[in-house]
């Protein structure tokens, strides 16, 4: 079991791990130059050139996995998570982006050695003794409910719990639901955004989406963070697939920071690389508050929509506004002072007459992949 109060010193071996994942220099005479990867099993990890053929281990990498039931504080293997929410019940656009999480994500724990654990809508669960027992929490389409659970929330992140949120996690509308003093720390403090809405309720501000939901251009504002590495490396190989993310993660995170960042950059965009990927379908949030002006805040993904590409496709008369033309909106983001990455994607499109499902949001290979390199890089932050 992992105590919170290790993160201090996992944070010190994985800013030294990182910089042994840097190429090494010297190509060690073989035609290239190495970068390394974590590679595992159910017992040991090692690195392991991912120049495709190599297989050159790093020297003295390879070690045995401390049988204590904590996650590897080096590669991430056996991270513990916990996820809240429901479904059944509620919007089932909700209800069902959370079914599908209920399959994807023990899946890929299967297959990236990490276990992931659903409590629905039993936030009895958020408590210290049991928050003790996780690596990380995600909130998949709920909040909690009473001040207990807050302040065991509370406490799990401000001492370094990590943190995973989704879609209508985020959503506050004060005038439908009376803020308590919880929740408003949880949207102007923890997630920064504030309300659901383009402008403050007392200036008269409109609460707004996109509606329908709809496959939108994302654009990627930043490499520099491990949710969004993985998708350095995607962008640029087409045979990439969401299995490789933890690859992809740490070769990006490589180019990132090597000397030749600049001219690889160069490089790709002279390869018609862009920046910016489709997303699966989802209902889009504006927020109250603007995440750029807000130092504490990395926006890491953001939607811009316009005239000749907009968000959304209600053709109803007087949902004008539900059509987005213009604008730069925070899609995905992170807290500097609190160890979590919240993403606004988790509403699936169907009918709301016949619940038929016509979408699934882990469809999209480069949202599976921030999805997968944002657990392993919350877990060994």
């Amino acid at each position: 079991m992992k105590k919170i109060a290790a993160f201090a010193a996992a944070a010190v071996i994985i800013t030294a791990s990182a910089c042994s994942l840097m190429a090494c220099g010297n190509g060690d005479g073989d035609g290239h130059t190495h970068q390394y990867d974590w590679k595992r099993t159910e017992t040991e990890h090692w690195q392991e050139c991912i120049v495709e053929g190599c297989g050159k281990e790093k020297k003295g990498s390879r070690a045995t996995h401390e049988d204590d039931g904590s996650a590897c504080p080096d590669c991430g293997a056996f991270a513990k998570v916990l996820a809240f929410g429901f479904t059944e019940g509620g919007d089932s656009a909700h209800a069902d982006f959370a079914k599908e999480a209920n399959e994807w994500f023990p899946k890929a724990g299967k297959e990236n050695y990490f276990s992931y654990r659903f409590a629905g809508n039993d936030w009895n669960q958020l408590n210290d003794e049991n928050l003790a027992n996780y690596d990380l929490v995600m909130f998949l389409n709920n909040i909690p409910n009473t001040h207990a659970q807050w302040t065991a929330f509370k406490n799990y992140v401000e001492n370094g719990g990590a943190w995973m949120g989704f879609h209508s996690a985020g959503f506050a509308m004060w005038s439908v639901t009376p803020a308590t003093e919880d929740t408003s720390w949880y949207n102007y403090e923890f997630l920064r955004c504030g309300e659901y809405g383009n402008r403050p309720k007392e200036e008269g501000g409109e609460y707004w989406n996109t509606w329908n939901p709809t496959s939108e251009h994302l654009k990627v504002e930043t490499y520099n963070h491990f949710a969004t590495r993985g998708l350095y490396y995607l962008s640029q190989n087409e045979e990439t697939t969401v299995d490789t993310y933890h690859t992809t993660t740490r070769m990006a995170e490589n180019l990132i920071n090597s000397s030749n960042a600049n001219s690889l950059r160069t490089a790709k965009k002279e390869a018609l690389y862009t920046d910016e990927f489709m997303s699966a379908p989802c209902e889009w949030y504006a927020w109250e508050k603007d995440l750029f002006e807000d130092s504490d805040i990395d926006v890491l993904i953001t939607m811009n929509p316009s005239e000749d590409r907009p968000a959304g496709d209600d053709p109803r008369t007087g949902n004008e506004h539900q059509i987005w033309t213009s604008g730069t909106h925070p899609i995905a983001w992170a807290n500097k002072n609190y160890n979590m990455v919240y993403m606004n994607w988790g509403h699936n499109l169907q009918s709301y007459n016949h619940f038929e499902k016509e979408s699934k949001t882990f469809s999209s290979p480069e949202q599976c992949t921030f999805m997968l390199s944002s657990i392993f890089g919350l877990v060994t932050a």
